[in-house]
Parts: C-alpha cells; sequence; structure tokens
C-alpha cells in the first residue's frame, strides 16, 4: 500500500463537489482511475428515478491466481456528502484532515472511495494474489440510500454480479471499529387537518392542528427509548398568519430499533397515540408509513466477521464489533442476500462543519482490507 498516494486520492476526492443527487464528477475522477489500472466497470444508472444525475459504479478486478484459500470479495463505498460542502479549503495537520471553510469534510464517505481505489492500484501494481474483487460504488446514500435503492440486481450481468460477501467502507470512528449490526427504520408522516376560523372574533369556531399536534407529542417518548431503540421528530410545519386558527399541521419523524417486531410495536404506539388525539380534538389524521430499510445482521454464523477481525489481528488491529444506529447501504444489499460488515475508516464528527479524518486510521483500515483480500 502506498500511503502517500492514498492520502492524495482522499483529497483530490474531497475537492471535487458531489453532494447527493450530483456526484457526477467524482464519478468520472473515479472511473478515470480504474481505466487506467484497467479495471473494468459498468454504470447502472436509475438515478432518474429519485432527480440524480449519477449512476451506481460496479467494478470487478478479475481474480490473479488459483488459490483456493482466497475468497471473492466486495467493497462499497458510497461517492456523495452532506451539505455544505462546496469549495472546501482542506488542509493536513498533525496527522488529521480538516478544512478551514464551514463545510463538512466529506470524509463520510470518500474515506471509504479512497480506500477502495487505492486498494485497487496496490494489487495492479504489485500483482498481488486475490480471487475475483468487486466494488460497488453507489450515489445518494445520505438522503435514504436512494443509489443502493436503486440498483436493479436483475440487470446487472452475471460477470459483474458482486460476490456476496461485502466490506462496507462507511463506518464513523478509528480502524479498530467493525459494524455487525444496526437498525431498521420506519418514517412516520402524519398530517392533521382541522378547520380555520378568525383567532380574534371567533376562535371557538376553529380546531387548531396545532394544539392537536402539540398534544400528541406530549403524550410520547421521544429520543432514545432504550439501549437499541430511537424516535425522532425531524420536522413539524403548519404556516398559518397569527390571527387565524391553523387547521393544518404535518409532522415527520423516524423511528430504528436493531429488533424488527419492536419497532413495529413502537411505530403502532405512536399511531395509536395519533388517531386517539385526532379524535379527542374533532382534526381528520392522515398517516403515511414508510418501511425504509431492514436492520443490518450478520447471515452467515459471524464467518466473514471472524475472517475480518483475522485480517486485522494481522496488520496489529485489534478490532472490535460494534453495534450502530445509523443505517447504511449494508442494510439494503441484505435484502438482496449480501453479508456485510461496515468497516471504521478515521472519520469523526460527520455531518458536521467540524468533521476531520485521522490518516492513521484510514491507513489501518486499508492495510487490513488488503490483507483480508491477499491471505
Amino acid at each position: 500500500m502506498n500511503k502517500e498516494r492514498l492520502l492524495n486520492t482522499f483529497l483530490d476526492l474531497v475537492k471535487i463537489y458531489s453532494p447527493s443527487r450530483n456526484e457526477i464528477n467524482v464519478m468520472k475522477y473515479i472511473t478515470e482511475k480504474l481505466e487506467k489500472l484497467g479495471v473494468k466497470y459498468i454504470l447502472h444508472d436509475h438515478s432518474a428515478e429519485y432527480g440524480g444525475n449519477t449512476p451506481v459504479i460496479i467494478a470487478k478486478l478479475e481474480r490473479n491466481c488459483d488459490d483456493t484459500n482466497l475468497n471473492a470479495i466486495s467493497l462499497s463505498a458510497h461517492m456523495d456528502v452532506v451539505e455544505p460542502s462546496k469549495d472546501l479549503d482542506v488542509y493536513v495537520e498533525d496527522g488529521l484532515v480538516k478544512t478551514r471553510t464551514e463545510t463538512t469534510l466529506g470524509g463520510d464517505d470518500k474515506g471509504g472511495v479512497a480506500i477502495i481505489l487505492e486498494t485497487f492500484e496496490s494489487l495492479v501494481e504489485n500483482n498481488l494474489p486475490h480471487n475475483d474483487l468487486f466494488a460497488v460504488i453507489t450515489p445518494s446514500e445520505e438522503v435514504g440510500l436512494l443509489g443502493a435503492k436503486s440498483i436493479k440486481w436483475e440487470e446487472i450481468p452475471d460477470e459483474f454480479t458482486p460476490a456476496k460477501d461485502m466490506l462496507v467502507l462507511d463506518n464513523g470512528g478509528g480502524a479498530d471499529l467493525v459494524a455487525v449490526e444496526g437498525p431498521c427504520m420506519y418514517k412516520i408522516n402524519v398530517h392533521y387537518e382541522g378547520a380555520s376560523a378568525h383567532a380574534g372574533i371567533e376562535p371557538e369556531k376553529g380546531r387548531s392542528a396545532i394544539l392537536a399536534m402539540s398534544n400528541a407529542i406530549a403524550k410520547m417518548k421521544i429520543g432514545r427509548l432504550n439501549d437499541y431503540t430511537t424516535s425522532n421528530i425531524g420536522s413539524i410545519i403548519s404556516e398559518f398568519p397569527t390571527n387565524v386558527v391553523p387547521k393544518d399541521c404535518k409532522i415527520r419523524m423516524e423511528v430504528r430499533c436493531l429488533n424488527e417486531d419492536e419497532a413495529k410495536e413502537n411505530v403502532e404506539n405512536y399511531i395509536d397515540i395519533f388517531e386517539k388525539t385526532a379524535k379527542e380534538f374533532e382534526v381528520k389524521c392522515n398517516i403515511e408509513i414508510e418501511y425504509d430499510y431492514p436492520p443490518l445482521k450478520q447471515i452467515d454464523n459471524n464467518v466473514l466477521l471472524n475472517r475480518v477481525l483475522d485480517a486485522y489481528n494481522n496488520v496489529g488491529i485489534v478490532a472490535k464489533p460494534i453495534k450502530i444506529g445509523g443505517g447504511c447501504d449494508g442494510n439494503i444489499y441484505l435484502k438482496n442476500g449480501f453479508n456485510s460488515v461496515i468497516l471504521g475508516v478515521g472519520m469523526y464528527k460527520i455531518h458536521t462543519i467540524e468533521e476531520y479524518l485521522v490518516i492513521s486510521d484510514m491507513e489501518k483500515t486499508a492495510e487490513a482490507v488488503l490483507e483480508f483480500i491477499t491471505k
């Protein structure tokens, strides 16, 4: 592995503006690298379905040996970053990559993309032994895993159908963190419709949707419900003049849980509160439920996990399997039979303007991935 090249690739990537639904320029950077290395790839494009402009990249480096101890493997990362992310002023200081600008860094997940590209370069440059190596690099992960959801696997040629064991390079924190379990997520959208009236002349004739919604919320437990369940209200919308009793109020919320049955129970509890409160305040209630993604879990009795931990140990990293509270492309891949573990790549304070990347963590993960593939 070439540490200087890995860092330079990362720096190149974060300087390319690639917000969700507009990752086309970083896609061009990636595919140009693949072409120079002679790595075959296809572009799988259904991005127009969600207002994007960038296809999923599926790349393949064909096996170069017959060693039966080497298994085919897939790597995955995403191209988009959380805003604000334009016109970054990036610098390196004390082993960290930071920004001077009021922007995110984009280590989530360009750290993962940089590791994938360095892995391909190291294998090709040094002719290291390996089985078939695939990479699935998606757009629009940060806005609902849309790139991964858009993949129509029946359209993928057999030659480019990735290996079912997947290393997803998209976990926050250090190189020693290997996520093996994550929550499912439900989205809940609720619309209360009451009746408008003049708030100063005849408020009695109105039925306030805001009042009804606030009462419903007051009856709910929101936040961390237990060690493996969370809920959050992200948006409450009701825009009326102060002299009008508001007849409409809309709310968007989510529920996450490691256990699907418990997640469903919590969703049903929230629905019950919304419906009963609507009756109490005589407002109409419309509820939309979306099961956004399934929980991340291991489906092979930890065979892949144990191989990953061995590879980490071989390069001097004592890795810790952890549970995480966020979703990633691995959750979506699971629905199609892929078994994923999520690797830390050294990004910290992600999704904030204080985000930074620890270079040594990115290097260690790259070393572990290369060890996993070649030994």
